[in-house]
């Protein structure tokens, strides 16, 4: 298991690294590149991983509280089961991820690409979805109460089972 604290890290390449199980705290990963990664049951609250790519990564059940993925590419990543209330993913590629039963209470999605996402059982209570781009995407079972979602785009997409 990987111990990272008070790393301040830009450019550096991990793709295809296993992450899996490690610990990232008090660090930063700015225009990093983690695609393909294993990283499931990784420990990152309030890592900062601006800019950085994680396509095609599986990050199930990370705890990623209050992390900033801001302008990041998550597109085809996993973060099922992940804990990671407020959270930043301002203009960040989420398209075909899977966020499935994670808590995302309190969630930045702000202007997102995330076409396609799934977003299946999950609690987006107050959550600010505006401006996002959700065409296609499927919010079955989730939890909307108090989410914000001006100017959000949802054609297509799936509520079925919604709370609100």
């Amino acid at each position: 298991n990987a111990f990272f604290t008070q790393v301040k890290s830009t450019l550096a390449d991990f793709r295809g690294v296993n992450l899996q199980r490690a610990k990232f705290l008090d660090s930063s990963f700015i225009l990093c590149h983690f695609d393909d990664c294993n990283a499931g049951f990784l420990e990152a609250p309030k890592v900062n991983f601006t800019g950085s790519s994680w396509a095609g990564a599986q990050l199930d059940r990370a705890v990623l509280l209050g992390a900033n993925f801001s302008l990041a590419r998550l597109g085809g990543a996993s973060l099922r089961g992940c804990p990671m209330n407020h959270a930043n993913f301002f203009s960040s590629d989420l398209t075909g991820a899977q966020f499935t039963k994670s808590n995302m209470e309190g969630c930045h999605l702000l202007r997102v690409h995330a076409e396609g996402v799934v977003i299946d059982g999950v609690n987006l209570r107050k959550a600010h979805l505006s401006e996002g781009n959700f065409t296609g995407a499927t919010f079955d079972g989730s939890y909307l109460m108090e989410a914000v979602t001006d100017d959000a785009i949802f054609e297509g997409a799936s509520f079925q089972g919604v709370q609100r």
